[in-house]
């Protein structure tokens, strides 16, 4: 551990730099070590799924998708609720059609993420069975369970 110095901001009563000294505590819970000399691929392999994992975990947990369904579903009741009046100045479809599409465009675009995470993490866990075949042995505790969850 070490202090580091770091000059202040002006005094304004003497006009003069002050320094102030400051003590950086770091508490660490866990240390993933990724590359070792006596790492075989399977190793590489679980950190680079764990990994991985770690990024689903933190997209699921953060996704807007079923925000953007529910909006999605909104405007499209309030689109059928306009096109089906007459009296409805078309400027008011045309700005509903238009969040309509920012919308799906936003939808597209989160669920195509996530799919892509998801893809990584098959074809990362493909490659670990692969080589645990090739191998006839196992040197990491890695599973993957996948559940499918229905709406």
């Amino acid at each position: 551990m070490r202090i580091i110095k770091k000059s202040a901001y002006l005094s304004e009563r003497e006009n003069q730099k002050k320094t102030q000294y400051f003590k950086l505590d770091i508490l660490v819970g866990k240390v993933y070590i990724t590359k070792h000399p006596q790492f075989i691929n399977e190793d590489e392999k679980a950190v680079e799924l764990k990994g991985l994992i770690k990024e689903y975990k933190e997209k699921a947990d953060l996704t807007i998708i079923p925000h953007l369904r529910k909006q999605l579903e909104q405007l499209n009741q309030e689109h059928q609720k306009y096109t089906a009046q007459y009296d409805i100045p078309p400027r008011e479809v045309e700005i509903i059609e238009r969040e309509i599409r920012l919308v799906q465009q936003m939808l597209e675009k989160e669920t195509a993420s996530t799919q892509k995470i998801m893809e990584s993490i098959y074809k990362t866990w493909e490659e670990i069975k692969k080589i645990r075949a090739a191998n006839n042995f196992s040197s990491s505790t890695v599973r993957l369970n996948v559940r499918q969850y229905k709406r």
